[in-house]
């Protein structure tokens, strides 16, 4: 018994606990947003923060990573379209609109 003791078997799921508190932390954080692009992004915050104690958490960040990507250029898609769908006022004079065909280029 005193062997596993001093070998520090016993120490180590300590650390464990420091990651459930950052995951616990971001999840209630991730709660508190309304969007699904800022839910995303502070879990994958979160994530990487909990890379830091333990490495194992990094497949948690790519995954949460890619879908606020994901999800982001969604939103920055579907926003463009609606833009398209409402248009800005047009006059007689005025040329016509760009907007309404989507080139895959983004309007920034």
């Amino acid at each position: 018994m005193a062997i596993v003791a001093l070998s520090g078997a016993l120490i180590w799921p300590r650390v464990v606990f420091l990651n459930l508190f950052i995951m616990g932390v971001g999840f209630a954080a991730s709660a508190l947003a309304r969007g699904r692009f800022s839910k995303l992004s502070i879990l994958a915050l979160t994530c990487y923060l909990a890379t830091f104690v333990r490495s194992e958490f990094v497949v948690g960040f790519y995954a949460a990573l890619a879908l606020a990507i994901a999800f982001g250029l969604h939103a920055l898609i579907r926003s463009n379209l609606r833009e398209c769908e409402v248009g800005p006022p047009v006059s007689p004079l005025s040329p016509p609109s760009q907007c309404c065909r989507f080139s895959g280029r983004f309007p920034f």
